[in-house]
């Protein structure tokens, strides 16, 4: 059996296009997934996207979003780690900030690409300077530990300390300030003044949308 894009998009309603075990901000909430071997009989492929309406459907960033994450957790489709890198790669380069962010913790975590965390934290920094308060976590904590990216205490301060300024939920209450002021302890108070005034010139740049 062959399954099409638009038939694939149609089996599932829309409000499911998030993981399972995600949050409505598209972040985790359990352990990533380890990486397994997926088939490539009876899933999806770009060949399938024939018709000229599945190939305009596809260009839109949120539904190659959408599918990517259908093929991250099995939903509709036979679970392909693969194909969920492929679809997410399209809307990351569209600029989703979401697409950005998962791509990043498929890289960090070796889930249907190679292990790459230099990968994982450049994705990780596209969509932080986006705002989104989960990729910024997540940068922080590349800068704090050197994880595929120079550590840098004075950047894993400003990230975190940004993130701190998000009203989205935490997975441990506090974690975002614990992790903020282990960073300003590798700080002298010139650096730590440089960053807190850096931080608060961008949260005045980008406002929180309502």
């Amino acid at each position: 059996e062959t399954y099409t894009i638009l038939a694939v998009l149609d089996s599932v309603p829309k409000q499911s296009a998030l993981p399972e075990n995600h949050d409505s901000n598209g972040a985790p909430t359990v352990p990533f997934p380890e990486q397994t071997s997926a088939s490539n009989e009876s899933t999806p492929s770009t060949q399938s996207i024939a018709t000229p309406t599945e190939r305009v459907a596809t260009d839109d960033a949120k539904t190659q979003f959408h599918l990517g994450t259908l093929y991250e957790t099995g939903k509709s489709v036979p679970q392909d780690y693969a194909q969920a890198v492929l679809w997410y790669s399209k809307a990351a380069e569209q600029n989703l900030a979401i697409a950005q962010y998962r791509l990043g913790v498929l890289y960090a975590n070796g889930v249907g690409v190679p292990l790459d965390k230099a990968q994982a934290a450049a994705w990780f920094h596209k969509a932080a300077e986006q705002g989104y308060v989960y990729a910024q976590e997540m940068l922080g904590s590349d800068y704090l530990t050197g994880a595929g990216i120079q550590r840098d205490y004075a950047e894993a301060y400003f990230w975190y300390d940004i993130a701190c300024a998000s009203k989205a939920p935490e997975f441990v209450t506090g974690m975002r300030a614990t992790m903020r002021d282990s960073a300003a302890i590798y700080l002298t108070p010139a650096d730590l003044s440089r960053a807190r005034e850096r931080s608060r010139k961008w949260l005045e740049d980008h406002p929180a949308k309502p």
